[in-house]
């Protein structure tokens, strides 16, 4: 095979592996902002913010709607997607189409 796609292969293998990394520095970097006493810091080629994200606990009603709505949506795209298969079937609906590019890693 060309080395165009062991380079494709290999960039994506980087990307999983740094991002990897980049998340596992993530909480420490959180700890040592916070114990300077801040929340942002300027390191000359960038600068960090903690960000305070709220996570809603909701009372039992709330979830309780929550999942029945949940079961409604996912009825009625089931509904939509039957009726889509439908078409499909009958050649009521047309398609285009595009090339469209996948790569899948082996696992080592």
């Amino acid at each position: 095979m060309s080395t165009l796609y062991e380079e494709y292969a290999s960039i994506e293998n980087q990307i999983a592996s740094l991002e990897e990394k980049r998340d596992a520095l993530k909480p420490e970097i959180i700890k040592e902002i916070n114990a300077m006493g801040k929340t942002n810091l300027d390191i000359g080629v960038g600068s960090f913010v903690i960000a305070k994200l709220k996570k809603w606990k909701y009372p039992k009603k709330v979830v309780e709607l929550e999942n029945e709505l949940k079961a409604e949506i996912t009825t009625l795209t089931d509904t939509i997607k039957e009726a889509k298969a439908k078409a499909e079937s009958t050649g009521e609906a047309t398609f285009e189409t595009t090339d469209s590019l996948r790569f899948k890693a082996v696992e080592l």
